[in-house]
C-alpha cells in the first residue's frame, strides 16, 4: 500500500512524509545550517569559518582540495603507517525539545576497502549518529560517551538497501549518495537513518530507545557535522578519496534560538581606543563543549568629542589576553593590548557629538552561522573580539555586549 505520506512493505512502515514525531512534513522547516561548497577558495571563499580540518600524515600525505562544487579529501599513502583527514563543523547544532531534527549530507566515498574507514554524520565520535564504511562493511552507528551501538547493513531493521527490501533499491557506495538522519532527542526517542534516492526518502534502520532502555541514548545531541577518512597501517599504498559535497541541519516544527541571556560591560571605566590603531575592547568565547554562544549585539558610548570606528573580528590573534571564566558558560577577555589577523564580520562608525558623547547600538547584524561560536577539532574555542579605533584622535568609550548561551 502506498500514499503521499509514505510507503509500507515488508511489515515495516516507511513514513517518509512524517517527521520523527509523526507530524506531516511541510516545506517550512527552519534551517540551522547550510553548507554548499560551490565557491572556489581561490576566488576568496573562506570555508575555514565553518569547517575545521585535522590531518594525520604519518603514513603519507593529505590534500583537502576544492574541485568544482565539492571538497576532495585525498589520502596518498606511502608507507606502513596511518594517514587520515577529518573535516568537522566548528559549530554544534542544537536539538530543540519536541522538534524533529533532520540532517542531510551528500558525499561520495572511496570504494569500501579493508583497513579504510570512512565516516559521514552528526558526531564528534563521542556522541551522535553516523554512517561508516568500516573496511568493506557498511554500518550505521549510534555512539554515547564513546561507546558504540553498531548496525551493519545486513542487520538494518527497515530496509537493507540491497534490492531485497521494501524500496527495491540497491545502494551503491561507489557512487554519490544523499544521507538522511532524523531524530527525537528528549534524551530518549528514536533515530531514523536512510537515504534519498530519485527524490524519495527511504529509511533503512531505526535506533529506538523510548520504552526500551534506561537513561539518555546520547549524552548530548548538540553536535557537529563530520566527514572523515582514515587509512590504517596495513592498507596498501595508494590514493583514497572521500568527497564532501553539501550538508544541512533542519529543525522541523521550528526553532526559537532560546537560550540564557548574558551581558557584560565596562561599568563606569571607559576604554581608550588609540588614534589610528586598532584596540581590542572585549572578547568572548564558550568554555563548554556542548554550549553555543550566540552574539546578540553591543552598545557603545563615546565619552569625548571623537569619531570612532568599531569592528567585530572572529578569531583574531590577541596579545596579552587573559580569559576569565566568570560569566555563566562564557569566558571573557578585556586585558588584551593588541589584535591582529582574524576575519572582520561587522563594522561601523560612531560620529563625534558636539555635546561630547554619542552612542551606537547594534543588535541585528549578527546572524548564524558566523556569530555562533564553537570549538575546533583540537579543542580550541573560537572567539569574537570587539575592536575600536579612534579616528583623528584617541576616543574613550564605554561598552556593553549581550549574548545568549544556547545549551
Amino acid at each position: 500500500m502506498s500514499n503521499r505520506l509514505g510507503k509500507s512493505g515488508g511489515g515495516t512502515s516507511q513514513v517518509f512524509g512524517m517527521d520523527s514525531f509523526g507530524r506531516v512534513r511541510v516545506s517550512d522547516s527552519v534551517s540551522q545550517f547550510d553548507s554548499a561548497t560551490t565557491a572556489d577558495p581561490a576566488n576568496g571563499a573562506d570555508y575555514t569559518l565553518l569547517w575545521d580540518t585535522a590531518n594525520v600524515t604519518t603514513g603519507g600525505t593529505v590534500a583537502n582540495t576544492w574541485t568544482n562544487g565539492y571538497f576532495a579529501n585525498v589520502l596518498t599513502k606511502t608507507s606502513a603507517a596511518a594517514v587520515s583527514s577529518t573535516r568537522q563543523t566548528i559549530r554544534r547544532f542544537k536539538y530543540y525539545p519536541g522538534k524533529s531534527n533532520q540532517i542531510i549530507m551528500t558525499f561520495a566515498m572511496h570504494t569500501p576497502t579493508a583497513d579504510l574507514v570512512q565516516v559521514v554524520g552528526q558526531t564528534d565520535l563521542v556522541n551522535g549518529v553516523f554512517l561508516r564504511a568500516n573496511g568493506t562493511t557498511i554500518e550505521f552507528v549510534r555512539i554515547k560517551g564513546g561507546v558504540e551501538t553498531v548496525a551493519a547493513q545486513s542487520a538494518w531493521s527497515v530496509d537493507k538497501m540491497d534490492g531485497t527490501g521494501p524500496s527495491g533499491v540497491t545502494i551503491d557506495f561507489t557512487k554519490s549518495q544523499i544521507l538522511i538522519f532524523d531524530y527525537q532527542w528528549l534524551g530518549v526517542g528514536r533515530i531514523r537513518c536512510g537515504f534519498s534516492v530519485n527524490g524519495m526518502i527511504y529509511y533503512a534502520h531505526y535506533f529506538s530507545f523510548a520504552n526500551t532502555s534506561s537513561g539518555v541514548y546520547t549524552n548530548s545531541f548538540h553536535l557537529p557535522l563530520r566527514y572523515s577518512i582514515s587509512a590504517g597501517a596495513a592498507l596498501a599504498n595508494g590514493t583514497y578519496t572521500l568527497q564532501q559535497i553539501c550538508s544541512t541541519v533542519q529543525s522541523e516544527g521550528g526553532n526559537s534560538f532560546e537560550g540564557i541571556p548574558r551581558s557584560t560591560n565596562s561599568f563606569v571605566t571607559a576604554k581608550t581606543a588609540a588614534s589610528g590603531t586598532r584596540t581590542p575592547v572585549v572578547s568572548i568565547r564558550s568554555r563548554d563543549p556542548y554550549t553555543t554562544i550566540k552574539l546578540l549585539g553591543h552598545h557603545l558610548v563615546v565619552t569625548n568629542a571623537q569619531d570612532l570606528l568599531w569592528e567585530w573580528w572572529i578569531n583574531p590573534t590577541l596579545t596579552d589576553a587573559t580569559w576569565a571564566a566568570t560569566l555563566g558558560l562564557a569566558s571573557i577577555d578585556t586585558a588584551a593590548t593588541a589584535v591582529a589577523d582574524g576575519t572582520r564580520i561587522g563594522s561601523g562608525y560612531v560620529k563625534a557629538s558636539s555635546q561630547g558623547t554619542n552612542t551606537s547600538d547594534e543588535n541585528d547584524i549578527f546572524q548564524p552561522p558566523i556569530a555562533q561560536l564553537g570549538r575546533k577539532l583540537d579543542g580550541t574555542y573560537t572567539h569574537l573580539t570587539l575592536v575600536c579605533t579612534g579616528v583623528g584622535g584617541a576616543a574613550t568609550v564605554l561598552w556593553a555586549v549581550n549574548w545568549k548561551e544556547i545549551v
